[in-house]
């Protein structure tokens, strides 16, 4: 995504026009109080989502190039056979 801002857009159309049961997300870049945003994102879908954020955040002031930020959309419809190990 290259940040949440910058692929909200795309990520709305693709749960909407899309036809898919799955979307895997990298690099959302949100932080661990902002992961909520996905689940925003279109209510026929649930989120699950991460964010190695945590560490950088309890060490204080964040900078460079953030990683390890992923989420997966899945539609609610398949939701309920969704096992996260």
């Amino acid at each position: 995504m290259h940040g949440y801002h910058q692929g909200i857009e795309y990520l709305k159309d693709l749960c909407t026009y899309g036809d898919v049961l799955v979307i895997c997300i990298q690099e959302h870049w949100l932080h661990p109080g902002d992961l909520h945003l996905l689940n925003e994102i279109n209510t026929e879908f649930v989120c699950f989502s991460c964010s190695t954020i945590n560490d950088s955040v309890k060490k204080g002031v964040m900078f460079g190039h953030l990683f390890g930020e992923v989420a997966i959309l899945v539609r609610t419809a398949v939701a309920v056979h969704t096992k996260i190990f």
